[in-house]
């Protein structure tokens, strides 16, 4: 038996609420990226830490840098979710696409150089989740970039559950194969199933459930796919002449 002493997360993030004084958000933002070892991610300058060449770095560094970055994007987006302050960073040309944190920071910067508004922070945040709910049509490129940055955070690739191409795989298929096959399947099913939860936790302002379920007929019990889930959702909120995002997430090998 274990005599270590259990050591509870603690997290020193505030949540920004302005682009005046940031001095209290910025300090405390450097103390938990350097407390996690990810600030040259986030503070930059943007080559800072380098993307390691896929075909000469030593096994698993790529991985390892995606991963790190991911993680750092996390920790910055937890703190800059409230509608004001993503309105700010649309106004100054924030592009949703782009995943790098230090770009996200820097653009975060130049915002506040032009603003006055006073109140930089809220007391504390709880933890360092960056998901924002769904509102509708106004929110909705906002809403999926967090939720990207959200699932490459994971140490399981979550995103392509997400973001990838709307898939089945019946336990049917599975049931005479091989023991990695299966496991395949089990691994395939819990990924499948924290993807949709995370989703699904940005779904919950009545208005677009009502649209989901009374107006698309979405049935929660029986549509389990958060790929399918996510492109209804794109659908219906969505810009008409704009795709939905795809691609892998950055915690794949």
């Amino acid at each position: 038996m274990s005599n270590a002493f259990l050591v509870p997360q603690i997290c020193a993030l505030i949540e920004l609420r302005g682009f005046g004084d940031i001095g209290e958000w910025n300090y405390f933002l450097r103390v938990e990226l350097d407390a996690e070892g990810l600030a040259e991610y986030v503070l930059g300058p943007a080559s800072a830490v380098p993307e390691p060449d896929k075909e000469t770095a030593v096994p698993d560094a790529h991985k390892a840098w995606r991963l790190a970055r991911a993680r750092a994007m996390q920790i910055l987006c937890s703190t800059l979710r409230r509608q004001d302050v993503i309105a700010r960073l649309q106004s100054s040309g924030w592009d949703p696409n782009n995943m790098d944190p230090a770009y996200l920071y820097q653009l975060r910067n130049d915002s506040s150089s032009s603003s006055s508004s006073s109140s930089s922070s809220s007391p504390s945040i709880s933890h360092d989740c960056c998901l924002i709910e769904l509102r509708g049509p106004e929110n909705i490129r906002a809403w999926s970039h967090f939720l990207r940055v959200e699932l490459d955070a994971a140490f399981q690739d979550l995103s392509t559950a997400v973001f990838g191409t709307p898939m089945d795989f019946p336990r049917s298929s599975v049931e005479n194969a091989s023991l990695e096959a299966r496991e395949a399947w089990r691994i395939w099913k819990v990924q499948r199933a924290k993807a949709l939860r995370i989703l699904c936790s940005t779904l919950r302002n009545p208005k677009v459930m009502e649209r989901l379920v009374e107006q698309e007929g979405w049935d929660p019990k029986k549509d389990a796919d958060p790929a399918s889930l996510y492109q209804l959702i794109w659908k219906i909120f969505g810009p008409p002449a704009e795709k939905p995002a795809t691609g892998t997430g950055t915690a794949s090998s």
